[in-house]
């Protein structure tokens, strides 16, 4: 079974800083190791609306042109598949990418159950995409949890302001698998309370 990376390593991970307005880091070089599976996760881009009564929004213009710069970002990639929630955000934001490598956007529908639904689309990259190059569209919430299911480093959930993140799971033949975090489109927004660089802040454990 893949072990999980070092704590020291995640703690590094967290505090790195992120790109530069409107400059993107593509995913890094180990990435092309021979036999090796890639994994690139993002959020969503942003979304049109936060309002309650609208559980499926799409995304404002600015969402739509990160979108469109993923897909320019990953277009030398060799993606050989795409993987989103059954939500329009996720949908609207895996849709240039797909497109630009001619597949089908796999559909796996997210749930109440973070942790099953992460499961299922480890199960799904580990049985359709080895030895490939695949994009995880999801949530704030489900991003982390998925990079934990294909034996990545646990990590605090994505801010809720914050859209910008790529991540890059390089999963080899054999070994420990290497994760890279780096950010795509416009700047994010500075950091809400309870964030850091675009991460949720882990509540210490109450006291015994």
């Amino acid at each position: 079974m893949i072990r999980r990376l070092h704590a020291l390593a995640l703690a590094a991970l967290v505090a790195a800083p992120v790109a530069a307005a409107g400059c993107a880091s593509a995913p890094p070089p180990s990435s092309r190791a021979q036999g090796a599976t890639t994994v690139i996760l993002v959020r969503h881009a942003e979304r049109a609306s936060n309002n309650p009564q609208d559980p499926n929004p799409g995304l404002t213009p600015a969402g739509q042109e990160r979108a469109r710069e993923l897909a320019r970002l990953l277009s030398g990639r060799h993606v050989a598949g795409v993987i989103a929630t059954q939500y329009a955000r996720t949908q609207l934001t895996a849709q240039p990418t797909a497109e630009a490598a001619h597949v089908v956007v796999d559909t796996v529908p997210a749930s109440r159950d973070v942790q099953a639904h992460a499961a299922a689309i480890a199960q799904l990259v580990r049985t359709r995409y080895v030895g490939k190059t695949v994009l995880v569209v999801g949530h704030s919430n489900t991003v982390t949890k998925i990079i934990a299911a294909l034996g990545g480093p646990s990590l605090a959930d994505i801010c809720d302001n914050t859209f910008g993140n790529l991540f890059t799971l390089t999963i080899p033949a054999q070994g420990e698998p290497a994760l890279e975090r780096g950010h795509y489109g416009a700047a994010d927004p500075a950091d809400a309370p309870g964030c850091t660089n675009g991460m949720m802040v882990p509540r210490p454990a109450p006291a015994p």
